[in-house]
């Protein structure tokens, strides 16, 4: 078998990629790299986000008891306000109460 090399001998140029093959792989990391930011960015919103509500819990938990006397002392207050006139004895709230 003969083989007939028809290249001439010496150095070859390296293979390059097109110039419109470069652009398509320069996009996708492009597009790459902004899905990783804005990533970052959200992981970086949901742990402050995390924070904030952990400090919402903190709070509620120590307004609970303030919760609870207010509501006794508005309980308090539809009872007082249901009882019997004092100045007439009448059964609900006359007009010269309000």
């Amino acid at each position: 078998m003969i083989t007939i090399n028809l290249l001439a001998p010496g150095k070859r140029r390296p293979t390059r990629l097109a110039p419109t093959g470069i652009l398509p792989i320069l996009g996708i990391g492009a597009v790459v790299f902004v899905l990783v930011m804005f990533s970052i960015y959200l992981s970086d919103r949901a742990a402050s986000t995390r924070a904030q509500l952990n400090a919402v819990n903190k709070q509620l938990e120590a307004l609970g008891p303030v919760t609870q006397q207010v509501q006794k002392l508005e309980q308090t207050i539809v009872r007082a306000n249901s009882a019997s006139c004092w100045r007439c004895s009448c059964p609900h709230r006359c007009r010269s109460m309000r």
